[in-house]
């Protein structure tokens, strides 16, 4: 049947073909029915001239409709109250929707004889209640399509370019590609050609930001004595000075307390928008603790930890632990320091691998 289709779309009238009935050129019209005609010319027998002509006339369907045939048209033949009913079925691809079409019927079929085989006409009739519930359905989805939409812009906004990328896909397979426009009575996006173009500038902008967003790295660093934070600027300026020269650049607002807290403890942190619009978080954090005072002599514990951070799946990329080791000098702050300076050095080296560096 598929094959037959195909010569049905491509045969055309030669000259010298036979006449046309008066109803092909001027199909009937009805208020509660659509009509379709098809012909065929050229057929090697009757049958297949007038099969070719209904699956014509359903071609023109589809292509009222705006749809795509998914399969060859498929005809019965009935018996209703004593007459011969000729039923057309088949499913359409209404831009990735299928819509099943159930209740055409054939009611007009010519076939005469041409000069090299037959020549065939036929006349499809379609409720147009289907019609209508074909075109609510188009409303339906574009109206869910453009809410879907909204909800990107929304994630974008808020640098959740995962989700807004998300979104923008189910609103675009809900528009599907076909050239068939849809009134949305939206202000600003009045139907789907504007609603198209809205998406598609939204998937740049998507791309820039992400493009952009991979080269910058939020930085939070802290050192903690007995529990308590203490000054970290230099160790932080230096963690912010190798990312530098990996080519990369530093967020000017470092995260919040909560969401380095999150980081570092191995938990998902609600990102603060700082944050989201980066391509990564570096959390570092010193600890040292009093082990022993054994004058002159002061001995510590110190340890670190370092976490790379991807805000946009929220997931850790790399981390990194120095187990507590012991360190000592005349005081604590000098036992810290040395440690500290030992841990920097080590966390630097882990950061900078992970981050592509030598």
């Amino acid at each position: 049947m598929r094959g037959l289709l195909l010569l049905a779309l491509s045969a055309c009238a030669g000259p010298g073909r036979a006449p046309a009935p008066a109803w092909f050129s001027a199909p009937p019209k009805a208020p509660d029915s659509l009509s379709f005609a098809g012909d065929a010319s050229d057929a090697p027998d009757e049958t297949t001239a007038r099969e070719l002509a209904v699956q014509k006339a359903f071609s023109e369907l589809s292509l009222y409709v705006g749809a795509k045939l998914r399969s060859s048209a498929s005809v019965e033949q009935r018996e209703v109250n004593g007459v011969l009913q000729t039923d057309v079925s088949a499913t359409l691809d209404l831009e990735g929707e299928p819509i099943e079409i159930a209740e055409a019927r054939v009611t007009r079929v010519e076939v005469k004889p041409g000069p090299r085989g037959f020549d065939g006409w036929a006349l499809v009739e379609w409720p147009r209640a289907q019609y209508d519930a074909v075109l609510a359905s188009r409303k339906n989805r574009a109206e869910r399509a453009l809410g879907i939409y909204r909800e990107a812009e929304r994630a974008a906004e808020t640098s959740e370019l995962a989700l807004a990328a998300d979104k923008l896909g189910e609103a675009e397979e809900l528009v599907g590609k076909s050239v068939s426009n849809v009134s949305l009575g939206d202000a600003a996006i009045k139907d789907t050609a504007v609603l198209r173009t809205a998406m598609a500038t939204l998937r740049e902008r998507i791309a820039a930001v992400a493009a952009e967003r991979k080269a910058v790295c939020a930085v939070g660093v802290r050192c903690m004595k007995e529990g308590a934070a203490v000054a970290c600027e230099e160790r932080a300026g230096a963690v912010r000075a190798m990312i530098t020269k990996l080519g990369k650049k530093v967020s000017a607002t470092p995260p919040s307390a909560a969401t380095l807290d999150a980081i570092l403890g191995a938990g998902a942190p609600e990102l603060d928008p700082s944050v989201r619009g980066t391509g990564c978080v570096v959390a570092v954090q010193f600890t040292a603790t009093l082990m022993e005072n054994a004058k002159p002599f002061v001995f510590i514990r110190y340890g670190a930890r370092g976490v790379i951070f991807d805000p946009e799946t929220r997931r850790v990329r790399h981390s990194h632990e120095i187990a507590p080791t012991k360190m000592g000098h005349v005081n604590f702050e000098g036992a810290m320091k040395k440690g500290f300076d030992l841990a920097q050095a080590t966390m630097l080296g882990e950061i900078g691998r992970a981050l592509g560096g030598p």
